[in-house]
């Protein structure tokens, strides 16, 4: 959509796809809100799903299915380009990042 509106307008455009983005700007149905068979740092389901009980402070009631269709069976982003560019490159640990997500959902939603 981005294209069609830029070629019509003459505008110039930059496209950004965030992977596994948490926090408040992450969406329920990605990253940790609902677990995925990888993500992108290499980690499985199981890590992901320990460093979410070590943030709650108790065991995950886990339902484990099999692969549903159109599920993506890897996935990885590539953030050479954008760190040369921009000098920027993440440095929060995921164990942290999980922490100030729970950190952040108790408060925002008072649990």
């Amino acid at each position: 959509m981005a294209r069609a509106y830029a070629h019509l307008y003459g505008l110039a455009v930059t496209g950004l796809r965030f992977f596994t983005v948490y926090g408040p700007w992450g969406r329920a149905g990605h990253g940790v809100f609902c677990v995925h068979p990888q993500d992108p740092s290499g980690r499985d389901d199981r890590d992901m799903i320990k460093l979410i009980e070590e943030a709650l402070g108790r065991e995950a009631k886990k339902r484990l299915l099999p692969a549903q269709p159109g599920d993506v069976g890897s996935t990885w982003a590539d953030i050479d380009e954008h760190t040369r560019d921009t000098g920027f490159s993440p440095s929060i640990p995921l164990s942290v990042g999980i922490r100030q997500l729970v950190d952040w959902y108790r408060d925002y939603y008072k649990e």
